[in-house]
Order: structure tokens, then C-alpha cells, then sequence
């Protein structure tokens, strides 16, 4: 390797570690002033095949949203719609429990709520977390029953899915 090339490769990873400390600067800031969050933007639009029916909500407003690096837990919480206690919420407003599960997230650090589903029998609640979060740990210690998942989603395909209406 020639010195013009090595010259060449420290600039490169100097711009790439710039970049990165800029990034996580304002990142650092965005959570401090929770400028992270934006105002909600829900779409619905509806899945059918064949006589299922699936009803979708899709928070919109994060697009384009610059810190999913940051975020890329994805927290899957299943609620049995056969549930009374769970019918009761579902009843009065269709996003109660995904307002309060996000409320209970955003108490603990950077949560988003992404998106919801409804079928016959169950309601999906989507959100995207930090990576210090105990997502599954606040599941548990919710007064309303649910089963919940996470996974890694670096690149939010559970988002993007959520926001096509047609599959």
C-alpha cells in the first residue's frame, strides 16, 4: 500500500468516525430534549385474503425517522382479543392499550409506537426501543395479559411491512 493510499484510508475513517460522533451527539440530544418524538400520524388501511380481515394502523410519522439505528428493538406485544380484560380497552378506543404500553415504555427510555393490527382474535402493538430497554420486563408488569417478542430490526422491516397496504 502506497502512502497516498494509506493517506487516502485515514481520511476515510476519520469522515466515518466523524460522521458517527456527530451522529450519536445529536442522538444524545434528541433523547435529552425529546425532540426524538414525533407527533403522531396514524394511517388505517385494511388487509383481507380470502375471509380473513386484518385492520392496520400506521404511525406515518416515522417515515423517515433519522435515529433507527438507535433504535432497533422491535417489541412485538399480542393481546387476545377472547380476553375480557382485554375487550373492556379494546371497546372504549381501539389504540387504548398501544397509548398506554407506549406511555409505560417512554416512562422507562426512547420507545416508539409504530403501528398496531387487529384481527378475529388478536391485537399486535409495534414498537421500536433503544437498546438499554427490558422491553420484556415491562410487559410482564402490565396489568392487561399479552405474550410479547423482541427481535433486532436494524432496518425496521416490520415498519415497512406495517405500511403497505396490499401484500
Amino acid at each position: 500500500m502506497t502512502n497516498k493510499n494509506i493517506a487516502i484510508a485515514i481520511l476515510i475513517v476519520s469522515l466515518v468516525t466523524s460522521c458517527d460522533f456527530a451522529d450519536n451527539r445529536k442522538w444524545e440530544e434528541a433523547k435529552k430534549s425529546k425532540t426524538v418524538y414525533k407527533i403522531d400520524t396514524l394511517r388505517k388501511h385494511i388487509r383481507a385474503v380470502l375471509e380473513d380481515t386484518t385492520f392496520v394502523w400506521v404511525n406515518t410519522s416515522y417515515n423517515n425517522f433519522p435515529y433507527k439505528k438507535y433504535c432497533e428493538n422491535e417489541v412485538l406485544a399480542t393481546f387476545d382479543l377472547r380476553d375480557s380484560t382485554v375487550l373492556q380497552f379494546i371497546k372504549k378506543d381501539s389504540l387504548a392499550i398501544a397509548s398506554i404500553l407506549t406511555k409505560r415504555f417512554q416512562e422507562e427510555g426512547i420507545s416508539v409506537f409504530v403501528g398496531q393490527t387487529i384481527d378475529r382474535f388478536e391485537l399486535n402493538v409495534y414498537l421500536y426501543t433503544e437498546k438499554d430497554l427490558n422491553p420484556i420486563g415491562i410487559l410482564f408488569d402490565l396489568p392487561i395479559p399479552n405474550t410479547g417478542k423482541l427481535k433486532t430490526d436494524k432496518e425496521w422491516k416490520s415498519y415497512d411491512y406495517l405500511t403497505k397496504p396490499k401484500h
